[in-house]
């Protein structure tokens, strides 16, 4: 079988994984019930990765394979960037994790893997939606303006460090206005580039992606026995499966600064590519990085 012909099977197949996980899960099958949401999440992406394929003969699984491991690969890094405020700001913890600590961390490492696949698959299906004209732009950022966005997102790191109870909004904020000007100002494709060439289908694609995303994992979630639940400060209240209807609205910015973290950990990977000892020194930092905050979540996240 082809290439073409397995990308194409993959929409079955995610689909019949994702039912079948469903019916084991209501058989209260317990394998099912720890790893039903990570289940889910990697049959999406197989699914949305197909329809890529069929609509731009784009896959990023099976024709950018190198590209699509090292997302999953920096994904993991990425989320735990916000696992590591979250232990500040206290807004979710998990319950019911696999007591035994090598399952739990694996858990950890293949859910949280699935962020920046799942997110840039979902984008790249919207914008293929979208018209595909670029239209005048309407604004222009200058470079004169990239220190004073950037100490807008470090104060917004500040408020909400010091003042967690009042400014935890701004961590779903503070990234967009951090790292997009950095990736500007280094000359790497930006959320300002995409602004500033009028490519408003871009950043478009990538806010549904993140609403979408946002329903999909709190969906996912909700059925799962291996869970995560919110504790927001005044919004706790219309909850929509775990999450309250406001924190909804937190989706959609949270996927631009995902995309900022992926461009800047793309140049960096091409910077450092031709140097294969400082590469595989990084690719090691991060592991032992990623065992430190999977331990710290351990500690102070997990309800056991």
């Amino acid at each position: 079988m082809g290439k073409g012909k397995i990308i194409k099977f993959n929409l079955y197949f995610g689909l019949g994984i994702i039912l079948i996980a469903e019916f084991l899960l209501l058989m209260k099958i317990s394998f099912i019930k720890n790893w039903f949401f990570s289940i889910c999440w990697w049959s999406y992406i197989l699914i949305i990765d197909s329809l890529n394929y069929r609509r731009r003969g784009y896959s990023l699984i099976l024709l950018k394979t190198r590209e699509f491991l090292f997302m999953a690969f920096i994904s993991v890094f990425t989320w735990l960037i916000f696992e590591a405020i979250n232990l500040r700001l206290n807004n979710w913890t998990y319950y019911n994790l696999p007591l035994n600590t090598a399952e739990r961390w694996l858990g950890y490492f293949i859910a949280y893997a699935t962020v920046i696949p799942a997110l840039w698959e979902t984008a790249i299906f919207i914008e293929s939606l979208l018209p595909g004209k670029k239209f005048p732009p309407f604004i222009h950022i200058s470079r004169a303006l990239i220190l004073p966005l950037v100490l807008v997102g470090i104060s917004f790191i500040i408020l909400f460090l010091l003042y967690p109870r009042y400014f935890f909004p701004l961590v779903w904020l503070c990234f967009i206005f951090l790292i997009s000007p950095i990736n500007y100002k280094f000359k790497i494709k930006s959320i300002i580039d995409y602004i500033n060439e009028g490519k408003y289908g871009k950043i478009i694609s990538w806010l549904l992606a993140g609403f979408l995303a946002g329903i999909l994992w709190e969906f996912w979630n909700y059925w799962a026995s291996s869970r995560w639940q919110y504790s927001i400060p005044y919004f706790n209240f219309l909850k929509i499966f775990e999450m309250p209807v406001l924190g909804y609205f937190g989706f959609p910015p949270f996927a631009l600064e995902i995309l900022a973290f992926y461009n800047l950990f793309s140049y960096i990977k091409e910077r450092i590519k031709p140097y294969p000892l400082l590469k595989w020194t990084a690719v090691f930092l991060l592991l032992i990085i990623d065992l430190v905050c999977f331990k710290l979540i351990d500690l102070y996240t997990w309800i056991k």
